[in-house]
């Protein structure tokens, strides 16, 4: 006669088990308590894009020099309004009046007055200023362009040259 063999189940195994069906059972109930406190949320939003405005206009009538003459004040006004729509951004401007080929011995001079007294700058250095956010401003110079009269050799006769005015204009803020 044979021996029925019993069947023992090994204990780690079967804490193991009863470990995982806990998990599943805790994790069933634990979804449906999680679905009960969900919430939707949602914005919006706008932005507009700030005008960055600015002109500059210069005034030159029929120049002719010769030495001995002065030729100015050529007009140069920089606002911060263009097409009437005035710049909503702080600016920094600055601009500067090059003689480019230096052919001609002409003195250039930047002043802050029609008069031309008030010394701001001279050739190829920088005029700086700045224009405050949404406020119409105006900033207005003279330059000035002087040959001295002692400096008539007959060789400037058949020299010309060229001004350069550059403008930059920066939104700084």
């Amino acid at each position: 006669m044979k021996k029925k063999r019993r069947y023992h189940a090994n204990p780690i195994f079967m804490a193991s088990s009863v470990l995982l069906c806990m998990v599943l059972l805790t994790t069933w109930m634990t979804f449906g308590l999680f679905a009960r406190y969900t919430s939707d949320g949602g914005s919006t939003s706008s932005a507009t894009v700030a005008v960055m405005a600015s002109n500059v206009t210069v005034t030159l009538d029929n120049i002719l020099l010769y030495p001995g003459i002065d030729y100015g004040p050529i007009e140069v006004t920089l606002t911060n309004e263009e097409d009437s729509a005035v710049c909503e951004v702080a600016q920094s401007y600055s601009f500067q009046v090059s003689q480019l080929t230096n052919d001609l011995p002409l003195t250039v001079t930047v002043y802050s007055d029609r008069n031309c007294t008030n010394n701001v700058a001279d050739a190829r250095q920088d005029v700086k200023g700045t224009f405050p956010a949404a406020e119409k401003q105006t900033a207005t110079y003279y330059i000035k362009v002087t040959w001295d009269e002692t400096k008539n050799a007959k060789a400037y006769a058949s020299e010309i040259d060229y001004l350069q005015l550059s403008v930059t204009a920066t939104q700084i803020d």
